[in-house]
């Protein structure tokens, strides 16, 4: 049965949003290690014997310094590039509107496309462009990019952050959605379900055809 799914909660489980604050912590940040290393594994695939081998070459976890001698030949240009798309990114921080530039970030990261891959597609891509609407919103209140930061990670910590479909709604589907997001809604046949029981427990439902 073709279906719909709104007013879940995927904001808090969206795992490319939560990549993309680190990246966005790591461009405002660079001498905090963590978030460039979480950076590295989640948007550039080092694996960890390739990290292993850029600290056993005097390398440093922050995107500001230069690339150490004494690795390959490839896994030296590997890093220069990232190097450079954080320069590219910290322009585009300091010289855009927030707004837009972290919309060109997640484009040149490819996050809007991964969240477009998953199973809920749908929700998670549409998630990512609400976000980015509310910077737009919300973006001439930031002093600086360390405000930006902390604002999505208010939105990353709130539990009513719902999401919203990047495709347009099909009206030939059954549409799953909480209390909340259907408050205010009319459909010819509605079907309540109680899931407050315990696992294992047969959830009650009532049918409405109001």
């Amino acid at each position: 049965i073709p279906y719909q799914v709104s007013g879940g909660n995927p904001l808090l489980n969206n795992p490319q949003l939560s990549a993309l604050v680190d990246c966005l912590r790591a461009i405002d940040d660079p001498t905090n290690p963590i978030h460039y290393l979480s950076v590295l594994g989640n948007f550039f695939a080092f694996s960890d014997r390739q990290l292993y081998l850029f600290k056993q070459a005097g390398g440093s976890l922050n995107h500001s310094l230069p690339v150490p001698d004494g690795l390959s030949a490839e896994l030296s240009e590997r890093f220069e590039e990232v190097s450079a798309r954080f320069r590219q990114y910290q322009a585009w921080m300091r010289g855009l509107p927030y707004a837009t530039a972290v919309s060109q970030i997640a484009t040149d990261l490819g996050v809007i496309a991964s969240s477009a891959s998953t199973d809920e597609g749908d929700m998670q891509a549409g998630g990512l462009m609400k976000v980015i609407e509310w910077l737009r919103s919300q973006s001439w209140d930031f002093d600086s990019a360390t405000d930006l930061v902390q604002f999505l990670e208010e939105v990353l910590e709130t539990e009513d952050a719902d999401a919203c479909p990047a495709l347009p709604s099909d009206g030939n589907v059954v549409r799953l959605m909480n209390l909340h997001k259907a408050k205010g809604l009319e459909a010819p046949i509605v079907f309540l379900a109680d899931t407050s029981q315990k696992y294992g427990e047969k959830p009650e439902c009532h049918i409405d055809r109001s």
